[in-house]
Formats: C-alpha cells, structure tokens, sequence
C-alpha cells in the first residue's frame, strides 16, 4: 500500500510504505534509466548520460525517486540502494566497452553515503573487481549550504577523487554555493538546474545564473552542462555563451536500459537526437521552495515545467511559454492565487486550466478557487501520484476539447465550403443561362471569359466545326500561334491536363485553357472542378450551334432552289403559251389559203385550244410542286425557330432547379 507522509515545511511528500520498499529489493523492482548528455557544438555526439533509479511498482507503474527515497532513508536503505544502482552501471559500462563504446555516466549520490566509509569502500572495490575506470564515474553531488559542502570535503569526495572518480555539483542555481567554497572542491562538472535553464528565454535572472555558472566553470577548468534544454533555440543560446554540453527532452528523455543501448549506443550513425516535441505546460506559483524542487522533480519529465515563488515572475513565465495548466497555491506572496489567476485570464493570452493548492479545507476557499473557473483544488498534505493523476485527468479534459472544438471548426468549414461551392454554383447555373442566349462563337467567348475575369482566371477558348477553328484570349483577340499550336497538342492529353501553373479542359468541338492556376492544392482542385462543368455546358451549348447552323444552311439553299425552281417554271411556261399562241394565230390567219371547210377549221382549232389548255394544267401542277416545297421551307423555318426557343426556356426551368448537383 502506499502512504501519504506530510513533512514540516514541505508541503506534500509522497512515500511507498516499509513493506512496499522491501518488497521492492526483494523482487528487483528498482530499474536504472539512462538519459544523454550531448555536445553543444556537435549535437550529433553524445558526450555521457545521467543514471536515474525508477521503481517499476506492480500498482503505480514506474515511479521516480521523489516518491520512495525518502521512505529508503528513513529505513536506513539508502547503502542498499546505492548498490544497485551501481552494480546495473558497472554493468552497462562494461556492456559498452566490449562493443567498444566508452563514455561516463552521471549518478547522484545522496550526502549521508558520501560520509560513509563503507560507501566508499563499496565503490572503490566495486569498479576494481570489475576492471571498470573509474574515469567513467561521475558523482553528482547536490546541498542546500556551503557548510555541508565542506564538511563533505572533509569525508570522502577527497578518497574518491584520490580513487580517480569525478565529482559534479548539481543544481546550480536552485542551490546557492559561493565561488570560495567551491574553489577548494574537487569538482569537474557543474550542472546547471532545469529550472534555470527552461527559463532563460523568459527571465533575465536565470539568464545571468546560467552565465555566472559558465564562468566558474571557465575559471576553474570544469565543464558546464545545462539540464532541462528542450528547444532549439535554447541550445543554442546556450552555444553563443560557450556552454559545453546540454541534457534535456530535446536530446532525449530518460529511458530504459535496453532501450538507451538500442537507440543511442548502436544506432549512432543515423541518430538525430535534435528533435523538438511538443509537451503540455505547466506553471507552478509555489512559495515554498521544497515544494518547488520536489513539483519539478516529480512533473518534469512528463511536462515542460517553469516554476516560480513570485507572481511577478509567474507573469513573465506565463506570456512567455502559454502554459496549459496553472499550479497556483491560494495564498501568494503579493496576492491571492484566485486573484493572480483572474488576472491572467483577463490578457486573453492562451486557454489553461487551474489546479489550486490550499492548506484550509474551508468552504469559503473551495467556492473562490471555483468562482476563479479552478478546475480542481488540493488540500495539502496531497498525494504526489493524485497530482499526477489530476493534471493527467486535466490534460485529458483539454484533448478533448481540442478534439471538439476541431470537429467544430472542421463543421464550420465544411458549411463555409457548401456555401462557397452553392455561390459557384449559381454562377454557374447563371453562366448556363447566358449561354443559352448567345448564337455566336464570339458571344460565347464573352461570356466565358466574364466568367473566368470574375473567377480571377486568365484563360483562352478555342472552337472546332469541322475544318474551322477559331482560338481566343481573354480580351477577346486571337490566340498566338503557340497558343493555337498548345491547344492542337494537348487536345491528345484527355479531359483534364495539369502542366505547371497550367490546366487544359478538352471536350469533342471545345478547350479552354487555364494559364494562373492557384497554387493551392485545395483551390486547384476546386478551379478543376467547376471548370470541367462549365466546358460541358458550353459543349453542349456549342453544338446545338454548330446543328443549327447546319439547318440554317440546309434550310437557305432549299429556299433558294424552290426560288430557281418556281422562276424557271414561270418562264417555261410563258415561253410556251407565247409559242401556241403565235401557231394559233397563225393558223387562223391561214384557214383561207388553206381552203378548208369549217368543221375542219373548227377541228383544227379545237386541237390547238386542248393543247393550250393541256399546257396551262402542266404549268399548273409545276406552279402546285413549288408551292408545295416553298411551305415545306416555311414549315421548317418556323421549326427552327420553335425548337431553338423551347430549348431557352427548358435550359432555363432546368436552371432554376435546386435539384441539379453539379459538384
């Protein structure tokens, strides 16, 4: 089971209870992580790595040491714990060695075991036995006062360093240390705090600690080693100031052994450790500083953490980084957490949520921490494991409405689309409208092109009937020869064809070519679309043209023959009846000198009259035919015309239809 164990002055510590620890050595639950360390200046080569103990608990998962050293020191397990963790790094060192990679590794090494002559002891002998340098060793050693630094001095760093093990001072810059003291330690590293270096870009203080620990560091013939470095431009920073070497999520986290070896160690000709990841936020106001130690400790590597005591500070961090989450303790130095809260809520900067942290119980405080919109309110002492949960429960909440505010706006957009494509559309349908009006290649072109201007298309359109191809631009003058010569080529290329900022649009008798296609791949596609429809329309437009046509000329040439026709019958006819006429009188101006007798003048004259009348009823029938063919003309006239407007008027009911889905 677990216990929550409060200790003075520290606010919440979380502990494993005495059974739980034991069990833990006993079944090897303890796990060594290795995160690395690279250089500044090659950020390709790993220059070592930190070892960090985790305790893989059957309930909890893996928990970092904040949540069970505490119980280890108590039980006086501390030693024990020590032994383990170097024996898995004795271990991974000599792994590496035999696959001929040599590098240190860092660990941290509580104060109490360096005073131990029996740790010391232990270490020594250990690496001996092992024939492992002691070079690769790196203690890092971390105290809240120079008195403690020299006492230790006077213990066993000195038979260490003697031994040939490095020693590095860790948390610089949360810890305050003066340049006397440290002149006289046998330090080879100092290792600048995550809380300082995080928040270089935001505070001008920790800027000045990162320099300041750069300059011992240069005094002295240390190496410097920034921690917490998660962005690029932090690295780089840190190169301008002549830093050494960095760690931190940019670089990689913390992993498991096998892990480590298989991603760092034998992969190092491909790897690209430089790889910046987005991680939720979180700004913790806390005055007391044991807490804040301990809140980075524990959040750190699962968020980006900037902390601070100071509203003041708060600000700054808070513009600066738009955390996503807010830890804000009720009672600040300079006002009340609720009030600092409002306060951030009013610049409109970024959306977070509040977790408050409180030391009353009291219900007036629980309805303030909710009048300022706190999504959750801890009473302390808290349970390290229930933070975590809570801000997990909080950094779910915030996916979530991610996740719905996108489906929202992809909602938005989508109606934004239809109303988009429903006003192309009624361009369109408008565009049919006008077509239908036109009886022209030219009042075609125009409309077309008014079309595209308003579209902001530069375009061209080219006609085919038959043998006769006519080519046009956008101000209505013809094409270049290219020009022309671009559309005889791609015509071959199908009905749609990109090249280049380009599109061609072919239908049987018409093309039109695009020359400013947007750039866009989703407004490309839209222009492609509603111009495949507009070419079908003025296809099919163009032919009901090129058919009337046709009639028109069919109908003019029949008009005229029925003209030649009738003429031709008239003049015959004259020519004969003027023939028959003339031999008439001509006969009975003769029937003297012929000496015959009346019933033979009367026969002969009878003839003639049945042959003039015969004659008239000829031209008759001839007159009838090209009558007949004149209302044949008329009647296909009238059809013509007819037909051309019920066309308009379907074109444009169908038109006018809601029905029709031409995307």
């Amino acid at each position: 089971m677990t216990t929550m164990h409060h200790k003075q002055g520290e606010g919440l510590i979380v502990t494993i209870d005495a059974e739980s620890i034991k069990q833990a050595f006993a079944a090897n639950q303890f796990e060594v992580y290795y995160q690395p360390q690279v250089s500044l200046v090659n950020q390709k080569q790993m220059t070592g790595a930190e070892a960090f103990i985790r305790l893989n608990h059957p309930k909890y998962g893996v928990l970092t040491p904040n949540l069970f050293l505490e119980k280890i020191t108590d039980l006086g397990l501390s030693l024990e714990l020590a032994k383990v963790i170097i024996d898995q790094v004795i271990a991974d060192l000599t792994l590496w060695e035999k696959n001929g990679l040599q590098m240190h590794v860092s660990i941290n090494i509580e104060t109490i075991l360096l005073k131990s002559e029996q740790f010391t002891t232990f270490l020594i002998n250990s690496f001996q036995q092992k024939n492992v340098a002691p070079q690769n060793l790196v203690i890092e050693v971390s105290q809240s006062s120079d008195s403690e630094l020299e006492e230790d001095l006077n213990t066993g760093m000195l038979a260490l360093r003697q031994a040939g093990f490095k020693f590095s001072l860790d948390d610089f810059g949360v810890n305050s240390f003066s340049e006397k003291v440290l002149s006289k330690l046998p330090i080879d590293e100092i290792k600048v705090h995550r809380q300082i270096t995080s928040s270089i870009h935001a505070l001008e203080k920790s800027r000045d600690t990162v320099k300041e620990a750069l300059y011992i560091a240069d005094k002295y013939g240390m190496r410097a080693v920034a921690v917490g470095v998660e962005t690029q431009a932090t690295a780089d920073w840190l190169l301008k100031q002549n830093c050494d070497t960095a760690q931190g999520f940019f670089f990689g986290g913390p992993c498991a052994r096998q892990s480590f070896y298989e991603d760092f160690l034998t992969n190092t000709d491909n790897w690209d450790c430089a790889v910046e990841i987005t991680r939720e936020k979180i700004l913790i106001v806390e005055p007391d500083p044991s807490l804040r130690n301990l809140l980075v400790e524990s959040l750190g590597e699962r968020y980006d953490v900037y902390i601070t005591e100071n509203c003041h500070e708060a600000r700054i961090l808070f513009e600066a980084f738009s955390p996503n989450i807010l830890v804000v303790d009720m009672v600040l130095q300079d006002m009340t957490g609720p009030e600092f809260v409002k306060e951030m809520q009013s610049l409109n900067h970024c959306e977070f949520n509040t977790i408050f942290t409180t030391e009353s119980n009291d219900l007036d405080v629980q309805l303030e921490a909710f009048e300022a919109d706190g999504l959750d309110i801890l009473t302390r002492p808290i349970s390290i494991i229930e933070l975590v949960a809570k801000i997990g429960r909080v950094v779910s909440y915030q996916k979530k409405r991610l996740q719905l505010q996108s489906s929202v706006d992809s909602a938005q957009e989508i109606a934004q689309q239809s109303m988009k494509e429903a006003a192309q559309y009624g361009d369109v349908v408008h565009l049919f409208k006008n077509m239908f009006h036109c009886h022209s290649e030219l009042e075609l072109a125009s409309e077309i092109f008014k079309f595209t201007e308003q579209k902001q298309l530069n375009c061209s359109i080219q006609f085919r009937n038959n043998d006769v191809i006519s080519s046009y631009k956008q101000d209505m003058t013809m094409c270049s020869p290219n020009e022309i010569n671009v559309f005889e080529l791609l015509l071959q290329k199908g009905r749609l064809f990109d090249f280049g900022s380009r599109t061609i649009v072919n239908d049987q008798h018409v093309s039109i070519l695009v020359k400013n296609m947007p750039s866009s791949s989703e407004e490309h596609g839209r222009v492609r679309d509603y111009i495949a429809v507009v070419i079908e329309g003025l296809e099919a437009r163009y032919k009901d043209l090129i058919r009337k046509w046709a009639m028109n000329s069919v109908f003019d040439k029949l008009k005229e023959l029925t003209g030649e026709l009738s003429e031709m019958i008239n003049h015959k006819a004259q020519d004969q009846n003027d023939i028959l006429e003339k031999i008439s009188i001509e006969l009975g101006m003769s029937f003297h000198t012929l000496d015959m007798t009346e019933e033979q003048e009367a026969y002969i004259t009878s003839i003639i009259e049945n042959i003039i009348k015969a004659q008239d009823e000829k031209n008759m029938d001839a007159e009838n035919i090209a009558e007949k063919i004149s209302d044949v003309t008329s009647y296909l006239e009238f059809t013509l015309n007819d037909v051309e407007s019920e066309l308009v008027e379907k074109e444009e009911e169908k038109s006018s239809s809601s029905g029709v889905d031409l995307f």
